[in-house]
């Protein structure tokens, strides 16, 4: 029982900062897409490859993994981040796709069946099982994004001005002496380095990473825990969202009996609760609720 309270700790600590990452630069900067989840995989294969290809020590893998993602989040700050908010989800999407398909046929991603074996005690000589190791490295990562993205999102932040000025009014932002590229390319940075901790969680949780760890699916789960949370809300209620698709996702578990009942019921249990939210809370739990435009403050 232990260890199963232990997997769903971890399952929304997984959630609940990919979709801090999404909603970093989809509600509050205006490009909504899959860029966490590709930041996710490029991470947790960087770490999975280190540790067993090369054998790399588990802090240099850590290392590797975090500066994999910050190079992608470079790429992408100057390439598809300036796209319009369809384009750059558009293009994003194709990113993740073809990350997958390029981890599903080169040799040394172990391919289709992906890598195993892949070292989980992240913290020295400790001798602690996976999901504990993920669970601490988790909760140390969103401790430190939480305290990055809160202080950038209170109201009086010129940082959060400055977001919602460019998602919610692009051209007079470009108009004004607000350096949008270099606004954006720090927020887009910040994305990957999150959802790049939350990949490396997922891969030391599970003991391996395969093409299938990181595809559409876990992108639909993210984007649904945006939408209840609120979109463009709190940092803190990502975590309260994740919470209640992973236990609204047990659920059925414990509901039905079937074995091939499961799986279709959770989808449709899922689909429910995201249905209601958009029909009687559209908004989600908490969204959006900070102000945007203009402001003297944004050029002192």
């Amino acid at each position: 029982m232990k260890g199963y309270f232990s997997y769903l700790l971890v399952s929304m600590l997984q959630l609940g900062l990919m979709a801090q990452a999404t909603d970093l630069l989809g509600g509050h900067c205006g490009k909504l897409g899959f860029g966490a989840v590709l930041a996710a995989g490029v991470a947790g294969y960087a770490y999975a490859i280190s540790t067993v290809v090369f054998a790399a020590p588990i802090l240099w893998a850590l290392l590797v993994a975090l500066v994999a993602a910050s190079l992608l989040g470079i790429v992408l700050s100057h390439t598809i981040v300036a796209l319009h908010p369809d384009a750059y989800l558009l293009a994003s999407f194709a990113f993740q796709m073809a990350f997958i398909e390029m981890m599903n046929n080169v040799d040394w991603s172990g391919g289709p069946l992906g890598l195993r074996q892949i070292p989980s005690s992240v913290f020295g000589g400790l001798a602690v099982e996976a999901t504990t190791s993920s669970f601490l490295f988790l909760i140390i990562s969103a401790t430190v994004g939480l305290l990055v993205l809160v202080s950038g999102a209170r109201r009086e932040s010129g940082v959060a001005r400055a977001h919602h000025w460019i998602r919610d009014d692009i051209l007079s932002a470009l108009a004004s002496p607000l350096d949008t590229r270099s606004i954006m390319a720090r927020a887009c940075l910040v994305h990957c380095i999150l959802g790049g901790a939350a990949g490396v969680g997922v891969v030391i949780a599970q003991g391996y990473v395969a093409p299938r760890t990181f595809d559409l699916g876990l992108s639909l789960k993210v984007l649904t825990v945006v939408v209840l949370s609120g979109v463009g809300g709190s940092p803190f209620l990502m975590l309260l969202g994740s919470a209640i698709l992973v236990l609204v996702t047990e659920l059925a578990s414990f509901a039905f009996t079937a074995p091939e009942a499961v799986g279709p019921l959770q989808q449709v249990l899922v689909s429910s609760v995201l249905i209601g939210f958009l029909v009687f809370r559209r908004r989600g739990i908490g969204g959006p609720v900070l102000e945007s435009g203009p402001s003297s403050e944004l050029f002192e």
